[in-house]
């Protein structure tokens, strides 16, 4: 069977995909899970996928793509949380740095907390440019709505 691939699901131009950024969400310098923490309240994903504990910052794509790790899995399983535009730069008072002032690409909704993919992130950065990996990023499974209550209570795929 032939594998399924993240932009055979998301169809971003190639020509556009520079313009894409992919975080991949692993824990914070506290240890906190983002999964955890998204699982339990929604709200939750835009702020972890803004925040940028940096001081150097910049916004050099338009669009961020992002990702949590489903640690009760393995290092390579992540669940999407949406495609964002970038709007400006926002300070954020609850976390040490800066972040991004997001609005979410309402075409890319549905498979939010739904869209399961494989990738081995071979770089230490967890902000990677969508044109050198999104062929990498293999589709596993897009969660039924049962799925996805099983997956809320269990963190298990």
């Amino acid at each position: 069977m032939e594998k399924i691939y993240l932009n055979d699901i998301l169809n971003i131009p190639k020509e556009e995909l520079n313009k894409y950024k992919i975080r991949l969400l692993v824990k914070d310098p506290d240890k906190e899970e983002p999964l955890d923490q998204i699982i339990e309240n929604e709200e939750k994903i835009k702020e972890w996928t803004a925040w940028k504990q940096e001081a150097k910052f910049e916004l050099s794509r338009q669009y961020v793509i992002s990702f949590v790790r489903i640690y009760t899995e393995g290092e390579e399983y992540w669940l999407y949380l949406g495609t964002y535009e970038v709007e400006k730069r926002e300070e954020y008072k609850n976390k040490r740095g800066v972040g991004y002032d997001l609005s979410i690409i309402k075409e890319h909704e549905k498979y939010i907390k739904r869209l399961v993919v494989k990738y081995k992130n071979q770089a230490q950065n967890i902000k990677l440019y969508a044109e050198n990996i999104i062929d990498n990023m293999e589709v596993l499974k897009i969660m039924s709505e049962e799925e996805l209550k099983d997956f809320t209570r269990t963190k298990k795929l």
